[in-house]
């Protein structure tokens, strides 16, 4: 493994070999879709995020590339007047993987700048919990909807499949450094980034899961928050639901998305055909000199 990794380095290093790889890094924001947040695209509460990885320049218009993105997202009731009184929320920090393409559709060695997409597909990591006060309880462990223990109700993995669909413009700052701005939406194949799907579980039916009362009690109070609303709101004195008392919506997957700044940086330099032409002639296509020839004179 630490040949391979010298190897790699080693052609990384060579000029020829690097100038077309770029280093590329995101900046910017992180925000969440799904059941607590009605909208695909929303900055009600954003957060911080970053991307690194490394771009491959097969083309002046097609690029591959290869990425770690790191954020949060959140969600809240509190910020939607839909379901203001189901009182969930959460957070969840993101760690993805993904690989993919992107199509410029100018060419940015002729034009300073051009709009462009991006097609990729990710893996990426969350795990929803919630705060109160100091403590912190992550949701998937207490079981909020019955996942695991109902029948028809799986567990459901905190390690998902995304497509990340981009589109955006770059610009070029020269041959070497582009920039841009990227907007980029995960689509996801989960329902449960919020840890809110279908239907509430009976408390009963939670307490017989855990056996334990405290860690029923917990976990009931977790699924379950409309009681804890202020009291001059009409949902104060609010009885725990049955089962089939819905607590989302299962025909909408959950997506989370990406909004900042790219900047590429080129690992070897590399300049354009029209620049290497007029290096070579002026270098090594000078016109020769003129040959004189002094004939001697002769004494007569």
């Amino acid at each position: 493994m630490r040949k391979l990794t010298l190897i790699f380095l080693f052609f990384l290093s060579s000029n020829s070999f690097a100038q077309n790889f770029f280093i590329t890094s995101n900046f910017g924001l992180m925000g969440y879709g799904g059941d607590l947040e009605p909208k695909a695209i929303s900055l009600s509460l954003p957060h911080s995020t970053y991307s690194f990885g490394l771009t491959y320049e097969l083309s002046r218009h097609i690029f591959i590339n290869s990425l770690y993105t790191r954020g949060m997202i959140e969600g809240n009731d509190a910020y939607t007047l839909k379901n203001r009184e189901r009182n969930l929320k959460f957070k969840s920090k993101i760690n993805e993987f993904s690989i993919g393409a992107e199509y410029d559709f100018l060419d940015l060695y002729n034009l300073p700048i051009t709009p462009f997409v991006q097609a990729n597909f990710s893996v990426f990591h969350f795990n929803p919990y919630l705060e109160e006060g100091v403590k912190t309880f992550y949701l998937k462990d207490y079981h909020t909807e019955g996942q695991g223990f109902l029948p028809n109700v799986p567990e459901y993995s905190l390690t998902q499949f995304a497509v990340p669909l981009g589109v955006g413009f770059k610009i070029a700052i020269s041959e070497n450094i582009k920039a841009g701005l990227l907007l980029s939406i995960r689509k996801t194949f989960t329902d449960y980034l919020d840890d809110c799907s279908a239907n509430y579980v009976d408390s009963v039916s939670l307490h017989k899961f855990f056996k334990d009362p405290k860690q029923g009690d917990l976990a009931t109070h977790l699924a379950y928050r409309k009681n804890l609303l202020n009291k001059d709101l009409y949902y104060s004195a609010a009885v725990y639901p049955g089962i089939i008392s819905k607590r989302g919506d299962p025909t909408n997957n959950d997506n989370f998305f990406t909004l900042g700044l790219t900047l590429s940086i080129r690992l070897g330099k590399k300049y354009s055909e029209e620049m290497d032409f007029e290096k070579y002639n002026k270098v090594n296509v000078s016109c020769p000199k003129k040959n004189t020839f002094v004939v001697p004179k002769i004494k007569p």
